[in-house]
């Protein structure tokens, strides 16, 4: 996931497909993925997304073996 390689706090689903200019539909069942190969963690803090409600904020793992290593 290449947008959440550039953003080591996380982002939302809505914010990665802003980001990317993808739209929703066609990103949100490959966080599911990425998570289940845990290539991707919930940071557990939450952000509102456009809908109002709070989003699970994503951080890519290999950030965090980074800040372990330093």
């Amino acid at each position: 996931m290449m947008v959440l390689d550039e953003y080591p706090g996380g982002l939302t689903v809505d914010e990665v497909c802003e980001v990317a200019e993808y739209p929703r539909y066609s990103l949100q069942p490959r966080f599911t993925a990425l998570k289940d190969r845990r290539v991707i963690r919930d940071t557990g803090l939450r952000r509102p997304n456009v809908s109002g409600r709070n989003a699970i904020v994503w951080r890519a793992c290999h950030h965090d073996r980074r800040e372990g290593q330093a």
